[in-house]
C-alpha cells in the first residue's frame, strides 16, 4: 500500500506530462470504445435494414426456387405449410407472398417490376412497407390499388391516381396477361433495388392474374426475438430438406456473414495499433521519469531498498498511469457513444456489404467493451512497466548517483 501512494505521488510530480500521455492513451481507448460499439451498430443496424424492410428474419421457398427464381417453382401444400407455421411458437409472424416478374407500363414509360402479391393486414407484422408509404394510402385488400417504389414512379412518370397495366405471364399457357391498377401509394423504404423495382398488390388479384388457386412461391417469417441463436438453429433446421427450402436472413444474404465476420479482424488490427501506441507512449513517459530521479534511486538503493521493492515501484507507477489513461478514456468514450446514440449517424442509402442502411445508425452502448479494452490498457501497461522497472533495480547506485550529480 505504501509503495501505491508513492507511484501515485511520482507520477504527479510533473503532471503536464502525465496528463499529456493519459490523454493519449485514453483517447486511443476511447476510440476503441467508440469503434466497437459503432461497429456493433452497423451490424444491427444492417441485418435490421435487411429484415424488417422486406425480407424477413427468414423465408420459406420451394425446392430451386432461390437459385433459379422461378415463378412456377411453388411452394407445394401451401397451406399446410402456412398452417403448420402458424402453430410453431418460434414464429411471431408471417406473410405469404407470390412473387412475380413482369412488365409496367403508364401512359409515358414501361419498366421491368417484380410484382409481389401479399395479403395487407398480415404483410404489415413482416415488413414494413406499409410505415414507409410517403404519399396516399397503404393496400386494401381485393382493391384494384397497388403501392409502388417512389423511384419507380418517377421513371413510370406517375403519382397518385393515375393507373398503370401490369404484365405477366399465366403459369399453364404462358400466355401474357395484363390488368389495370390505380396508384394507390408511394414508399420509400432507401433501399435503391426494392424503390425502383417493386410494385406491390393485394395477393388475391396477383394470384388471379397468375392463374387462379392459392398459389404463393415465398412465406416470409418474423421469428419471436427472444429466441436464442441455439433455438434460432434449431428452427430452420426442423425443416426437413427434401421437401421445402427453409432459409434464415444470413443463408438468404450469405454477404451479410462475411461483413459481420470483418468485425472482429477489423477490430483486432486497431487494437494492434492502438495499443503499439499505449507501448511506446508509457515507455517513454516511464524512461523520462527514471532518468530524471537516478539520483533518488541511488539514495534509495543506499539506504538499503531491494531491488524488488523498487521494480514493485516502477511497476505501480506504470499502472497508476493506465488507471489515468483508462478513467479518461472511458469518460471520453461514454461521452461520445451518448451523443451519436442519440443523434445518430446518417448512412442511410449507402450500400454496404450487398445491403442498404434504411435507417439512422446507432452505436452499440455495451459495458463489455469498456471492461476488456481496459482491462487491456491495464495489462499492456503493467507489462510494459517490467521494462523500466528491471533497468531501474538493476542501477548501479555509484554510477546512479554520480550522474544525478
Amino acid at each position: 500500500m505504501f509503495e501505491l501512494r508513492l507511484a501515485w505521488r511520482n507520477i504527479w510530480r510533473n503532471k503536464k506530462r502525465t496528463l499529456i500521455a493519459g490523454t493519449a492513451i485514453g483517447i486511443g481507448l476511447a476510440g476503441l470504445i467508440f469503434v466497437d460499439g459503432f461497429m456493433d451498430g452497423m451490424m444491427l443496424n444492417l441485418k435490421e435494414s435487411a429484415t424488417r424492410t422486406w425480407m424477413g428474419d427468414g423465408q420459406i421457398h420451394a425446392i430451386g426456387y432461390r437459385e433459379t427464381l422461378d415463378s412456377k417453382l411453388t411452394i407445394p401444400e401451401a397451406g399446410k405449410w402456412k398452417s403448420r407455421l402458424e402453430r410453431m411458437p418460434q414464429v411471431k409472424a408471417l406473410s405469404p407472398r407470390i412473387v412475380l416478374s413482369g412488365m409496367a407500363n403508364s401512359a409515358y414509360e414501361n419498366r421491368p417490376v417484380s410484382l409481389c402479391g401479399v395479403d395487407p393486414q398480415l404483410e404489415r407484422d413482416v415488413s414494413e412497407i406499409d410505415e414507409n408509404i410517403i404519399s396516399g394510402k397503404y393496400l386494401q385488400k381485393d382493391r384494384i390499388g397497388v403501392v409502388i417504389g417512389d423511384i419507380l414512379a418517377e421513371r413510370l412518370e406517375v403519382g397518385l391516381g393515375d393507373r398503370i397495366v401490369l404484365t405477366v405471364t399465366r403459369e399453364k399457357t404462358g400466355e401474357l396477361i395484363q390488368e389495370l391498377f390505380t396508384v394507390s401509394g408511394l414508399f420509400h423504404t432507401g433501399v435503391r433495388e426494392i424503390d425502383r423495382n417493386f410494385v406491390i398488390a393485394p395477393l388475391s388479384k396477383v394470384q388471379s392474374m397468375y392463374g387462379g388457386g392459392e398459389k404463393i412461391n415465398e412465406i416470409a417469417l418474423q421469428l419471436d426475438p427472444s429466441l436464442s441463436r441455439e433455438e434460432i438453429r434449431d428452427f430452420w433446421s426442423s425443416f426437413p430438406r427434401e421437401v421445402i427450402d427453409a432459409a434464415g436472413w444470413k443463408d438468404l444474404l450469405p454477404q451479410m456473414r462475411t461483413v459481420m465476420g470483418m468485425k472482429g479482424i477489423s477490430m483486432a488490427v486497431m487494437s494492434v495499433v492502438i495499443f503499439g501506441v499505449v507501448l511506446f507512449g508509457i515507455i517513454n513517459v516511464m524512461f523520462m521519469s527514471l532518468f530524471e530521479r537516478l539520483f533518488e534511486f541511488g539514495v534509495l538503493r543506499a539506504l538499503g531498498t531491494t531491488r524488488a521493492r523498487i521494480r514493485k515501484l516502477v511497476i505501480m507507477e506504470s499502472f497508476c498511469l493506465g488507471s489515468i489513461a483508462v478513467i479518461l478514456g472511458s469518460f471520453l468514450a461514454v461521452v461520445l457513444l451518448l451523443i451519436f446514440s442519440w443523434t445518430g449517424i446518417d448512412y442511410r442509402g449507402l450500400d454496404f456489404g450487398g445491403t442498404t442502411f434504411a435507417r439512422l445508425l446507432y452505436p452499440a452502448v455495451r459495458l463489455r467493451p469498456f471492461i476488456w479494452y481496459s482491462l487491456g490498457v491495464w495489462v499492456v501497461t503493467g507489462l510494459i512497466g517490467l521494462y523500466p522497472a528491471r533497468y531501474a533495480a538493476r542501477l548501479n547506485i555509484k554510477d546512479a548517483m554520480k550522474k544525478s550529480l
